[in-house]
């Protein structure tokens, strides 16, 4: 599921720094998410805030299978 929110990220074209300062987490912490790890300690605030920065819906970034 980590790599739905890489591809998302990457087709948005904004870095992983960005993204992780713009949702206040830290570059390893988002990583670590892209790898899908640690996917179920993302709080939903969160979640929401990176649907809507990759204009995305939490489904599609979270839950849906690669």
């Amino acid at each position: 599921m980590g790599m739905n929110l890489k591809l998302a990220r990457i087709k948005k074209g904004i870095k992983q720094i960005d993204l992780a300062k713009e949702i206040h987490v830290s570059p390893a912490t988002l990583i670590k998410w892209e790898k899908g790890i640690e996917l179920d300690n993302i709080r939903l605030g969160v979640m929401k805030k990176i649907a809507e920065i990759l204009n995305s819906s939490i489904d599609e970034l979270f839950l849906k299978e690669e």
